[in-house]
């Protein structure tokens, strides 16, 4: 009986290919851009709903890590709704006159205590007075 040859070359090329084909879809999943739906708004501009981006993008930026994959603009009515909540949890201080949800979805931090793995979605409520700076006044699993 004649024993067989393997070529172990066309296995390796296969292996090589598979390895440098996953480690270009690790490198754009980590370095993707954060995708921003802005939605239809009659109460807020794209600029305006952009400077509530930015605040929660500092905010998460205080989790310790993680890759926040998409903020979305969770609408004028939504938005409208929280206005009074963000007011009681209020302590001091002139009321809020607006407020703005963004639906967030993100990877957390390493795995630990606090974080299992996964994709998570939040929402983040945000808050200001007349034309100040946003302010995330809660954010969680809405």
């Amino acid at each position: 009986m004649e024993k067989m040859k393997i070529s172990w070359k066309p296995v390796a090329i296969s292996l090589c290919l598979m390895a440098v084909a996953a480690g270009l879809i690790y490198a754009w999943y980590v370095n993707r851009p954060l995708k921003v739906d802005r939605g239809h708004s009659e109460m807020y501009s794209d600029e305006e709903i952009d400077r509530a981006v930015e605040a929660v993008k500092a905010d998460f930026a205080s989790l310790g890590g993680g890759k926040l994959l998409s903020l979305t603009y969770a609408g004028d009515e939504r938005s409208k709704s929280e206005l009074a909540y963000c007011n009681e949890l209020r302590k001091t201080g002139e009321p809020y006159t607006e407020c703005i949800v963004l639906d967030s979805e993100f990877r957390p931090p390493a795995r630990g205590v606090v974080w299992e793995d996964g994709l998570y979605r939040w929402n983040w409520i945000l808050a200001r007075s007349g034309d100040g700076p946003w302010i995330v006044v809660t954010k969680g699993y809405g």
